[in-house]
């Protein structure tokens, strides 16, 4: 398999930057800018952003929160919307020295992070000409680079596990674009590294973090571990953690039967495991 950060060659980036749950930056003092809008379109509207780390400005999209209305999660709680998918706008990079992160973080670095994105992504980055629209390929590189930022920073494992996890749902989104079957192949086995090292990174910093985190309190925080450890095969955490479901303070009867659905979906594939092992 491809490394996972191969589509970055272009930007002169390394492929093989490894991904370490392991190492937790120190708390740091964080650098402001400011972040204004400049116009609105009939779906997106553009930010004036001013990059703190280089201090260029430039345009970045952002999706019309009032235009587009939530109607549910996937299995892996991916957010879908009405009209169009936020995941294709909510990072924002830099093209003149290669910084990207979440929209939501973008300003939130400190002195010693900018420091190591100067040295180790803006002194070899080749910029590229900017999009004008978006798409799940652009999405996907994006993001991509955003995770990049994060291992070069010293990002907590949460961060980078959550990533991670975006990166996944963004392959679901480009899967459900594609009709070439070599293709899906190929994504469907780069979305499942990207589960597996988003399930990593959540159990890494599970018992650092404080709830909520990115908007999940503790059962959804147990749900997530269980239906990841579901798409990896591993049926028995994914049932101890689904469990936790059932019985944490704070757990609403939505999430339970979210669960619940999960877990007979592990138990059909248990049970399908043992049949073909039987009739060998």
């Amino acid at each position: 398999m491809e490394s996972m950060f191969s589509d970055l060659g272009a930007f002169g980036l390394d492929s093989d930057q490894p991904l370490d749950f392991n190492s937790q930056p120190k708390d740091e003092k964080q650098v402001k800018k400011v972040v204004t809008t400049k116009k609105t379109q009939q779906l997106v509207f553009d930010r004036k952003i001013k990059c703190p780390v280089c201090d260029h400005e430039f345009l970045s999209k952002t999706v019309k929160t009032s235009v587009n209305r939530f109607e549910k999660t996937s299995l892996t709680l991916r957010p879908v919307y009405s009209k169009i998918d936020p995941l294709l706008y909510d990072v924002v990079q830099c093209n003149a020295c290669g910084y990207a992160a979440l929209n939501t973080s973008y300003n939130k670095i400190s002195e010693r992070q900018v420091k190591a994105i100067r040295e180790k992504i803006s002194s070899k980055f080749i910029p590229k000409e900017e999009q004008k629209d978006y798409d799940y390929k652009t999405a996907l590189v994006n993001n991509k680079l955003a995770l990049y930022n994060a291992i070069v920073m010293g990002s907590k494992s949460i961060n980078k596990a959550y990533l991670c996890l975006r990166i996944s749902w963004i392959l679901d989104g480009y899967l459900e674009t594609l009709t070439e079957e070599d293709k899906k192949e190929a994504l469907t086995l780069e979305r499942l590294n990207f589960v597996k090292n988003a399930y990593m990174g959540f159990l890494e910093a599970y018992e650092t973090i404080s709830f909520p985190v990115f908007g999940m309190n503790q059962p959804t925080y147990y749900y997530l571990l269980g239906v990841l450890a579901y798409e990896l095969g591993d049926h028995s955490h994914s049932k101890r953690w689904l469990s936790k479901v059932m019985v944490a303070e704070g757990s609403h009867q939505r999430l339970k039967d979210k669960a619940r659905d999960v877990k007979d979906l592990v138990n059909q594939k248990i049970k399908e495991e043992k049949e073909a092992t039987s009739s060998e």
